[in-house]
């Protein structure tokens, strides 16, 4: 046994040394302790103050006469300190574990209870972080996903193609999320809106389109750093209002149709509106902003102005069950063409937007024409028009341009209201759909409820089916 080296042994009894003896354990842990404590401290080993230097020189002269071998702490080197402090941070913080055998080897004991047990306490967490992880957990693996590369293989290939799967990278940013992340938010809009400084809540940055009735930028919400969308809308008398319930006053026609939209179970078709503000000169909604996205006269440039119809098929399904959802609630969108429909290019995703033109649905006709011309049923050279039919006939259009990359002439309008149009680059079924769609009269056309089990759908729930048996 070696003679206790403690600091206090020492101060008593001067040069002499400490007759009482302590096991050999727990003297390597006091010894471990001091160290530690010297070498996490805030004071410098480097000093070079004289005064400190001196007493070094005297503490070890003093255990030399006494025979005690000078400890951690009085080691006067500081250079020989650091090397020992750099190999024990190198061996504590160090990705392998060494194992009984090559401790033994190296003639570290294991069972001790003075490195181990620092380095266990101090250092847990580093330790749990340094896991070694599996060879091939390292290597980034791959998710078969939905992703854009498996659009274009239905989008361009031939009609029986169904949609495939492609591997995307699972190191991707959060940012670009293949799929648009369901909402979650609880939203409680105000009939009144705020009048405070928007710029204290959100950080506004680039433009990101300009529509008929305002600017879109993009921006980040300071509370909890979320993208969001700012449509800014100029004050003008010409501005559409819709009252609301009991509310005294008009709203805007935006507002109030998401307020509307917001009266349910969230829907997944239709852009969200998070919040909005009310200046003196504007109208500023906070809209949800999806990642990523854009909109679909952009998605179909891609592909020549023109999609097939396994593609069509997933988009109108969506853009049928929003204006659907949109009539359940009393709102009429109006507008329904693809500058308003954005789009997620990965998985084909849909979400209605802009409901600037927008109308509370009502069973009598409406007088004045609010939407874009070239979706617009012949109806509205008389002067009057109903929602419904309205919206289906805007329905055939944007399928019409979706599969066909261009709008109907006047000589494919005659044919599709004598129902005699035919082209061989579309299925029967489809060709059926749009002229069952963009009847000439109102009472002639599809209900809009009944376009989803129009038989151009079914065809295509066939298909899948036929393919999972398959498989």
């Amino acid at each position: 046994m070696e003679p206790c080296t403690s600091r206090n042994c020492r101060a008593e009894q001067a040069a002499a040394a400490c007759a009482t003896p302590v096991p050999e354990k727990v003297g390597k842990a006091k010894k471990m302790k001091r160290f530690l404590k010297q070498v996490f401290s805030r004071k410098s080993t480097g000093t070079s103050n004289a005064a400190e230097q001196g007493q070094c020189r005297d503490a070890a002269a003093a255990a030399a006469a006494a025979g005690v071998s000078p400890g951690l702490e009085e080691n006067p080197n500081p250079v020989k300190k650091k090397n020992k402090f750099k190999r024990f941070c190198k061996w504590a913080f160090s990705r392998k574990k060494k194992s009984p055998a090559g401790a033994q080897q190296n003639n570290i004991e294991p069972q001790s209870t003075s490195m181990y047990s620092c380095v266990s306490s101090l250092t847990a967490a580093e330790q749990e972080a340094n896991e070694d992880i599996p060879e091939a957990e390292q290597q980034s693996d791959t998710t078969s996903v939905c992703s854009w590369h498996s659009c274009v293989s239905f989008l361009t290939a031939n009609e029986d193609t169904s949609p495939s799967v492609s591997e995307e990278s699972s190191d991707s940013s959060s940012s670009d999320n293949i799929f648009w992340n369901a909402e979650t938010e609880k939203i409680h809009l105000d009939l009144k809106g705020k009048t405070d400084d928007i710029f204290r809540h959100y950080k506004a940055g680039m433009k990101l389109g300009t529509g008929s009735f305002g600017d879109v930028y993009e921006a980040i919400r300071l509370s909890d750093s979320r993208k969001v969308a700012l449509k800014i809308v100029e004050k003008k008398k010409s501005i559409r209002r819709i009252k609301i319930d009991r509310f005294s006053e008009p709203m805007p026609a935006e507002v109030a149709a998401m307020i509307f939209m917001n009266r349910g179970p969230r829907v997944p078709y239709i852009i969200q509106l998070l919040d909005w503000y009310e200046t003196p000169a504007e109208y500023i909604l906070v809209l949800e902003r999806p990642m990523p996205c854009e909109d679909m006269m952009q998605f179909l440039r891609r592909y020549n102005d023109r999609i097939g119809e396994p593609a069509a098929r997933i988009v109108m399904q969506q853009v049928v069950s929003a204006a659907i959802i949109c009539c359940q609630r009393g709102i009429v969108h109006r507008d329904i063409k693809l500058e308003n429909l954005l789009i997620n290019k990965n998985t084909l995703q849909i979400k209605l937007i802009d409901f600037g033109c927008s109308e509370r649905l009502r069973k009598s006709a409406y007088t004045g024409f609010c939407g874009t011309k070239v979706y617009a049923p012949p109806e509205i050279s008389t002067g009057s028009y109903h929602g419904k039919p309205a919206t289906v006939y805007s329905l055939g259009v944007l399928l019409y341009r979706m599969v066909r990359g261009r709008f109907p002439g006047s000589l494919q309008l005659r044919d599709i209201f004598d129902k005699t149009w035919y082209t061989e680059e579309l299925s029967k079924e489809c060709i059926d759909l749009i002229c069952s769609c963009m009847a000439r009269h109102p009472e002639k056309r599809i209900s809009l409820e009944k376009i989803l089990r129009h038989e151009w759908f079914e065809a295509l729930i066939v298909k899948v089916k036929k393919t999972k048996q398959r498989k």
